[in-house]
């Protein structure tokens, strides 16, 4: 099963077109514009736009409900800050509680520790936790 994510780069999109639907629902909602076909449009005006909405201001509630197939953690080599990139946020969750800061950033979530002063004990604490740890070589 796949998380339902939103994409970052098209929120622009998402709300315009959610608001452009809530505004002409409206519309045809004060005017009365009550042809045959603006009926089932309205309702489909309030429909659209209310899911838009909707899935727009509750992406990150949905990532965490929906988990991903595979719960991988891919972590850099080098780690500078010691930032650590999450695939899943119920690993995080179970994983740690508490000791792990996690900020979203774009389809990815960064952890970062701010408990463990060593990146060997980080890792090895993932791994008593029964998660895959997956070098990141991309920055190396």
């Amino acid at each position: 099963m796949k998380t339902f994510r939103l994409s970052e780069k098209y929120k622009k999109h998402y709300i315009l077109i959610g608001s452009g639907f809530l505004i002409c629902s409206i519309f045809i909602y004060i005017f009365r514009l009550d042809y045959k076909f603006m009926g089932s449009m309205k309702f489909l005006f309030y429909f659209v736009s209310l899911l838009l909405s909707f899935m727009y201001l509750f992406r990150h509630k949905i990532n965490k409900i929906i988990p991903t197939e595979k719960s991988i953690i891919y972590y850099d080599g080098i780690a500078p800050k010691k930032t650590y990139v999450f695939k899943n946020i119920k690993q995080v969750e179970y994983g740690f509680k508490k000791k792990i800061r996690v900020h979203l950033i774009g389809r990815r979530i960064v952890a970062i520790p701010y408990v463990f002063n060593d990146l060997d004990t980080f890792i090895e604490g993932l791994k008593k936790a029964k998660v895959k740890v997956v070098k990141n070589d991309r920055y190396n």
